[in-house]
């Protein structure tokens, strides 16, 4: 997905969530994902779409592991 797609769907899953629902994110880099957004990208688009308690985590330098609540 693109920058904007990605925002779009993030925003997409805080509307279908229930207050007090949570999603968990999982983001790779290398051959499996053409882009890798920064620690900072996550956490401005989970913050943008209304997201609080965001968590995001570095895993061996090409995973993030992303939790947030609605």
């Amino acid at each position: 997905l693109s920058r904007d797609q990605r925002s779009e769907a993030i925003k997409a899953m805080f509307e279908i969530l229930e207050a007090g629902g949570k999603i968990g994110l999982f983001s790779a880099q290398g051959e499996i994902a053409a882009t890798f957004q920064t620690k900072e990208e996550i956490e401005n688009n989970l913050s943008s779409a209304g997201f609080n308690n965001i968590v995001v985590n570095n895993v061996n330098d090409i995973y993030r592991v992303s939790t947030a609540e609605k």
